[in-house]
C-alpha cells in the first residue's frame, strides 16, 4: 500500500472513530456487532462507519489484543474474546451483528447468535450444508430474527441491468450461461469452492428459474485434500443449462 492509500485509509479511520463516538448511544442508529476480525470484518466495518445510520458498536475476537486494535481503529465502545460475554452483555444494545469468521464456523456462530435473539448478516457462504442452513432459517424463524447471507455481488448493478435486459427480451430467450473464475488463494480459506467460488454458485442462481436443478460436479485436490478445481455443471428444470468453471 502506497503513503496516499495509507493516508487515505487513516483519514477514514479517524472520521469513523468521531462518527462514532457521536453515534454510541444514539439509538435510531443500527448499532452493529462485529464477530471475525480478519479481512472482511475490517473491510466491512471500515465502510459501515462511513454509512449514514449505521455505527460500529461492538466486536468480538478470540485474540483479546486484537479486539483491543480493532475497538481502537474503528471507535467501537466495546471488545470480546468470548462469544458467549458479548451475546449476554450486549443483549438489547445491538440490533445487528456481523459474522466475518471462517467458513467452517459460521454455522455454530450463527446459531448462537440467533438463539440469543440476535439478528444475523453472515459471510457468503452461509454454511457447508443445505441442512445446516435449513437449520439456521427454521431457528431464526422461532427466534423472530433476521438472518441475511453477506453476497454483496448479487446487488450489483450490472446484475440489474442483466435482468433487465432478460426481462425485456433484449437478447433474446437465455439458453445458457458460464461462469469462470480464477485467482490465487488468500486468507485462511482453502477451498476455492466455499471462497470466490460461492460468488459464481451465486451468479449462475440468479439467471436460472427457481425450481429443482440437476447439478453435477467434479472437483480436483490439492496433496492436502484442499479443492482447487471444480467443473459444475447446472440444468434448469426449463432446460436451461449453466457451466461454472472454478480454479
Amino acid at each position: 500500500m502506497g503513503i496516499a492509500s495509507i493516508i487515505k485509509l487513516e483519514t477514514h479511520l479517524v472520521a469513523n472513530r468521531l462518527h462514532a463516538s457521536k453515534r454510541a448511544g444514539d439509538r435510531s442508529c443500527c448499532q452493529w456487532g462485529i464477530v471475525g476480525t480478519g479481512y472482511m470484518g475490517e473491510q466491512f466495518s471500515r465502510y459501515l462507519g462511513q454509512t449514514e445510520g449505521c455505527n460500529v458498536c461492538s466486536v468480538c475476537s478470540r485474540d483479546a489484543e486484537r479486539a483491543r486494535k480493532f475497538m481502537k481503529r474503528h471507535g467501537a465502545v466495546s471488545g470480546y474474546s468470548n462469544l458467549a460475554g458479548m451475546l449476554s452483555t450486549e443483549c438489547g444494545h445491538l440490533d445487528v451483528i456481523y459474522v466475518a469468521t471462517p467458513v467452517s464456523t459460521h454455522y455454530e456462530i450463527a446459531m448462537q447468535c440467533i438463539k440469543a435473539g440476535f439478528n444475523v448478516l453472515c459471510e457468503k457462504p452461509l454454511c457447508k450444508t443445505a441442512s445446516q442452513a435449513k437449520a439456521l432459517f427454521d431457528a431464526a424463524d422461532a427466534n423472530g430474527v433476521l438472518l441475511v447471507e453477506g453476497m454483496w455481488s448479487s446487488h450489483l448493478p450490472t446484475y440489474r441491468k442483466a435482468k433487465e435486459w432478460i426481462a425485456e427480451g433484449a437478447i433474446g430467450s437465455v439458453r445458457h450461461l458460464r461462469v469462470a473464475i480464477r485467482k490465487s488463494m488468500q486468507g485462511s480459506e482453502k477451498s476455492c469452492l466455499f471462497d470466490f467460488g460461492a460468488y459464481a454458485v451465486s451468479f449462475a442462481m440468479q439467471f436460472l428459474e427457481k425450481g429443482r436443478c440437476k447439478v453435477f460436479g467434479s472437483s480436483t485436490c490439492d496433496v492436502e485434500g484442499d479443492d482447487r478445481r471444480w467443473d459444475i455443471d447446472i440444468v434448469a428444470p426449463s432446460g436451461v443449462t449453466a457451466a461454472v468453471r472454478l480454479s
